[in-house]
C-alpha cells in the first residue's frame, strides 16, 4: 500500500510548483506535487514567454529576479542534473525595453537596480537603429483595438529611446525547464501526482 503522508502537499506543477517542491525536497521534507493536467509544465506554463528579466516595479522582485537569473546561468549545477541528461537552455541575450510616456522610461524600476548594482545602457534611437536596422522607432501610443480603422497607423513622434539589460534573455522551452525541476525533484525525493484535481482542503 502506497505511503501518503507528506509533509507538504503543493497544487500544482508548473515552473513555480515545481521549483518549490525541489527546493523543499532539497530540505528533506517529503513534498507531493498535485497537478490536474497530465505532466509536469503542461498549464500556463507552456505558454510562457520564458522572458527573463532583471526590471520589476519593486526592489524585492528585481532582487529575487537577479538571484534566478544565476539560476538560470547555471541550469545543470542548480538542477545537480547528470552529464547526459538533455536540458532547456538559457538564451543570455540581454534584453532592450523602449523608453515610452506609459512606462515612464523605467524610471522606476532603474532606482531599484541602481541600488541592486545591476548594470544597464541607455541607448539613444540612433544606437537602436545602429544594432536593429530594420526597428520602427514610430510612436503608435495609446493602443488601439483591431477593429480601429486607424490599428497599426503611428500616432506621432518616435519613443524616446531604450534601456539595453546585458543581463536578461529567455528559456527555449518552459515545458521542458519544468520538466527538468520534475526529475530534480524526483532525485531528492519528490513525488508527482498527475491528472488529479484537489477537490478539498481540511
Amino acid at each position: 500500500m502506497a505511503d501518503n503522508n507528506y509533509d507538504v502537499v503543493i497544487i500544482g506543477a508548473g515552473i513555480i510548483g515545481a521549483a518549490i517542491g525541489y527546493e523543499l525536497s532539497k530540505k528533506g521534507r517529503r513534498t507531493l506535487n498535485v497537478d490536474m493536467l497530465p505532466a509536469a509544465g503542461y498549464g500556463s506554463t507552456s505558454n510562457s514567454c520564458a522572458i527573463i528579466r532583471l526590471y520589476y516595479s519593486t526592489l524585492d522582485g528585481c532582487a529575487m529576479a537577479y538571484d534566478g537569473y544565476h539560476y538560470w546561468k547555471e541550469w545543470a549545477q542548480y538542477l545537480q542534473a547528470p552529464k547526459d541528461e538533455p536540458l532547456a537552455s538559457f538564451v543570455d541575450c540581454g534584453t532592450l525595453i523602449m523608453k515610452t510616456e506609459l512606462n515612464d522610461g523605467l524610471r522606476k524600476q532603474l532606482v531599484h537596480l541602481d541600488a541592486l548594482g545591476i548594470t544597464y545602457e541607455h541607448w539613444s534611437n540612433q544606437q537602436i537603429l545602429e544594432r536593429f536596422p530594420f526597428y520602427d522607432l514610430s510612436n503608435f501610443a495609446p493602443a488601439r483595438p483591431l477593429g480601429d480603422p486607424d490599428f497599426g497607423v503611428p500616432s506621432g513622434g518616435e519613443i524616446n529611446g531604450a534601456i539595453m539589460f546585458s543581463k536578461g534573455g529567455y528559456i527555449t522551452d518552459p515545458q521542458f525547464a519544468t520538466r527538468n525541476i520534475q526529475l530534480a525533484s524526483e532525485r531528492v525525493g519528490g513525488t508527482f501526482r498527475f491528472n488529479s484535481r484537489v477537490t478539498e482542503i481540511p
